[in-house]
């Protein structure tokens, strides 16, 4: 059987992790921001990309619109995103093979993500993920990434304490949220480049490429 201990939980981000939405979301930010006369290029959305919808849309509008307004925006904004990814959504390279070997490992999953509820539901069925994961945490409605308070609803969900638990993620932020949260972190360069996910205490370029090795290996060192 194998084993990764000290780990009790496996807390999986799901955009630019699971899946390579990000490139999606982009193109219904830039639909929604052009309406409005905003141009942002799909580097300049980078540093957004982990937070909540609602929260990109107030950085942002930096006080132009109304809070019902920016919440009307990121609502459109993320339908525009659902009917898109609903026809593309696929898992990224080395996904299906870590979450196999982690519930071999006897390892309890969760996904934490900032996208709301409906969209991770619609990417998880779309994808058929559905039974690897013990607990499915939004960060819908609370503060975004890089505050920890998602991923620390998903080990509770769990049963897991913090120390126990290893983040997969993709985003700045949320590196800096899993280790706030007092979390090993494996960081994926799907979105942002090796030196920008430092914090983490593993980075590699697709979950394809780590080994139960090289995991261990950062357990032991951690």
């Amino acid at each position: 059987m194998l084993s990764f201990s000290p780990l009790k939980a496996v807390i999986w981000d799901m955009d630019g992790v699971l899946v390579d939405s990000l490139p999606t979301h982009f193109e219904a930010w830039r639909g929604i921001l052009a309406r409005l006369g905003y141009r942002y290029t799909y580097q300049e959305m980078t540093p957004y990309f982990g937070m909540t919808d609602v929260t990109v849309m107030r950085t942002i509008a930096d006080g132009r619109f109304s809070e019902e307004e920016i919440l009307a925006l990121a609502h459109e904004k993320e339908l525009l995103y659902q009917e898109m990814i609903a026809r593309e959504a696929k898992p990224l390279p080395g996904v299906t093979a870590w979450l196999e070997n982690f519930r071999a490992a006897g390892l309890k999953q969760a996904v934490a993500s900032s996208s709301v509820a409906t969209s991770i539901s619609l990417i998880l069925d779309a994808m058929r993920l559905n039974s690897y994961f013990d607990a499915v945490v939004s960060g819908e409605g609370g503060p975004s990434k890089p505050n920890p308070l998602v991923f620390l609803r998903a080990a509770q969900e769990l049963g897991a304490a913090p120390e126990t638990c290893l983040v997969m993620e993709d985003a700045v932020v949320g590196v800096r949220a899993a280790k706030a949260a007092g979390m090993r972190c494996v960081a994926v360069t799907t979105t942002n480049p090796p030196e920008n996910l430092r914090e983490a205490d593993l980075v590699v370029e697709r979950l394809s490429q780590l080994t139960t090795n090289g995991l261990r290996a950062v357990l032991n060192n951690s």
